[in-house]
C-alpha cells in the first residue's frame, strides 16, 4: 500500500509519506464521501458518471463540492506524479477521491457559508498502482455468504466512506470460508456485496441488476455495461430478485459482482448453492473486454 502518491489540500507527496489532518470529521465522525476510478494506461476512465455521482453524495452530504475542472486537474497530477514515481505507466492504477466535511470537530453540525453552503473541508485523492484479478480467478468464480442487510436506505444514495457494516459482514463470511456477502434486506430481495454491484443472469445472454432504489447505489460499471451490452448481442435490466429465487434454474442460471476495478466477475457459491459458472462467462467476457479495456 505504500506505492502511489497522494494529494492532500493541494499538496503532493508520496503515499508512504502522506499525513492527515487528525482533526478531520471524517476521522472522528465518518463525515466524508468517496468514489474510485480505475487508470488503464495512464487514462482515467468513466470521469463524468464518477464525478456526477460524487456530487450528488457531497449534496446528500452535506460536503461542498469542488469545481469539476478544478478537481480533474488535481486527478491528472496525481496520475502523473505516480506515474514518475513509478518510472513509467502503470497498466493498471487506482484512483480514490476522498472528500470530508473539514476540520471542525468540537460539534456535529456542519459549518456554512451566509448562504446556507457547507464550507470546504478537506480533500484527499491517492493514486497506487493495482494488479489485475488472475484468469483462473474468473474462471473458478468467487463464493458469497448471505447477509442481512444492515444499512439505512434513507442514506444509501450517499456513496460515504462508513463501510464498519461491510467489514464487520466480510469478516463473518471469510470465517466461514467465503470470499465476500451478499447483503439481503428486510423484503428478502438481494442487494450488493460488501463493496461492489450484484448481477444475475436468467439466461446466457440475459443479465438483470437490482434497481438504484432503497439499499442500492447507481453503478458506474452497471451503467457501462447496459451501454455495451446490445454490441455483445446482450440483454440487460433493471429487476428485482428475491433470496428464496436463487435456488430455483428457471429465474437464476448464475451470478457474478461488478465493480470497476473487476468488471464483472463469476460467482460460483451462494451460501451452500453452488453454480455453474461456464453458463455465464462468455457473457462475462465479452463485457470485461468493454468495460477493462484501456
Amino acid at each position: 500500500m505504500s506505492q502511489g502518491s497522494c494529494w492532500i489540500n493541494g499538496e503532493l507527496t508520496t503515499l508512504k509519506e502522506a499525513r492527515i489532518p487528525v482533526c478531520d470529521r471524517g476521522l472522528w465522525f465518518g463525515h466524508g464521501v468517496f468514489e474510485t476510478l480505475m487508470v488503464l494506461q495512464g487514462q482515467i476512465k468513466t470521469w463524468k458518471e464518477h464525478y456526477e455521482r460524487l456530487r450528488s453524495s457531497c449534496q446528500g452530504a452535506l460536503i461542498a463540492t469542488p469545481a469539476e475542472d478544478f478537481l480533474k486537474k488535481a486527478c491528472e497530477d496525481v496520475v502523473a506524479h505516480s506515474q514518475s514515481l513509478a518510472g513509467g505507466i502503470s497498466p493498471r492504477a487506482q484512483l480514490r477521491i476522498i472528500l470530508t466535511g473539514g476540520s471542525n470537530v468540537d460539534r456535529l453540525t456542519v459549518d456554512k457559508n451566509p448562504q446556507g453552503e457547507p464550507l470546504p473541508g478537506h480533500m484527499f485523492i491517492i493514486c497506487r498502482p493495482v494488479k489485475a484479478i488472475s484468469a483462473s480467478t474468473y474462471a473458478k468464480g468467487i463464493s458469497l455468504k448471505s447477509h442481512g442487510e444492515m444499512r439505512r436506505p434513507q442514506v444509501t444514495h450517499i456513496k460515504s466512506i462508513q463501510y464498519l457494516w461491510s467489514i464487520l459482514a466480510i469478516e463473518d463470511a471469510q470465517t466461514q470460508g467465503h470470499d465476500d456477502v451478499l447483503f439481503v434486506d428486510d423484503n428478502g430481495l438481494c442487494t450488493e456485496s460488501s463493496n461492489a454491484s450484484f448481477v444475475w443472469f436468467s439466461t446466457p445472454t440475459s443479465w438483470h441488476t437490482t434497481p438504484p432504489l432503497g439499499h442500492c447505489l447507481v453503478g458506474t460499471t452497471l451503467q457501462r455495461a447496459f451501454e455495451f451490452s446490445e454490441a455483445c448481442q446482450l440483454q440487460g435490466s433493471y429487476k428485482s430478485l428475491n433470496f428464496s429465487d436463487i435456488k430455483d434454474r428457471s429465474v437464476v442460471i448464475g451470478c457474478a459482482i461488478a465493480s470497476a476495478s473487476r468488471g464483472l466477475l463469476p460467482v460460483r457459491q451462494i451460501d451452500t448453492y453452488a453454480f455453474d459458472v461456464s453458463l455465464i462467462q462468455e457473457a462475462c467476457e465479452k463485457l470485461n473486454k468493454k468495460l477493462l479495456s484501456p
